[in-house]
Order: C-alpha cells, then sequence, then structure tokens
C-alpha cells in the first residue's frame, strides 16, 4: 500500500509539473532541482529519526519536535534559501500585526 502511495504521488507530481510548466514556462527539471534539496535533508531527517524510534520507542510528539529541531538547525548552517524566505515572511506578518 505505501509503495502504491509513493507511485501515485510521483506520477500526481509529474503530472501537474508538466501542466505547470507549459503555463508558467517552468521546467520539469527545473522544478525537481529546485526541491531536492529539500527532498534529501528530509529523507535523511526521517531516516535518523526513524533509527531514533527504534532504538528508543520515543513518543511521536518528541519524534516530530527533534525532526523540526534538526530540520531547521541544518537548513540556519547550509543557509538555505527556504528557510530565508519562510524568516523574512514570519517578520513581514508579525509587523504587520
Amino acid at each position: 500500500v505505501l509503495i502504491a502511495m509513493v507511485l501515485s504521488n510521483i506520477v500526481d507530481y509529474l503530472t501537474n509539473a508538466i501542466i505547470a510548466s507549459k503555463y508558467i514556462r517552468y521546467r520539469v527539471i527545473d522544478q525537481i532541482v529546485d526541491i531536492l534539496p529539500i527532498l534529501l535533508i528530509s529523507l535523511a531527517l526521517g531516516a535518523v529519526i526513524y533509527c531514533i524510534y527504534s532504538y528508543y520507542h520515543t513518543h511521536w510528539l518528541v519524534l516530530s519536535i527533534i525532526y523540526m529541531t534538526m530540520y531547521i538547525v541544518i537548513n540556519y548552517t547550509i543557509k538555505s534559501k527556504t528557510l530565508l524566505d519562510i524568516v523574512e515572511l514570519i517578520k513581514r506578518i508579525t509587523v504587520r500585526y
């Protein structure tokens, strides 16, 4: 079931990416290159979280906090444009309110 879901999501993504590439001139390869760092970091952290859970059987909430913390630290360390954009959006929102 999990493999079918993954394959279904990949086909869905490719379909949407191809349609988007025709309308906004954003090639599928460029889209994949843009999301690849995020995907690789998420997969690596997912493997780490899986290992932690397998060894310690930690509660899912603790694992979620560990994952988010590690994700932010790694993105901050590599000066990820995505993280910088999110921080900028949060600053803009908090300044308005």
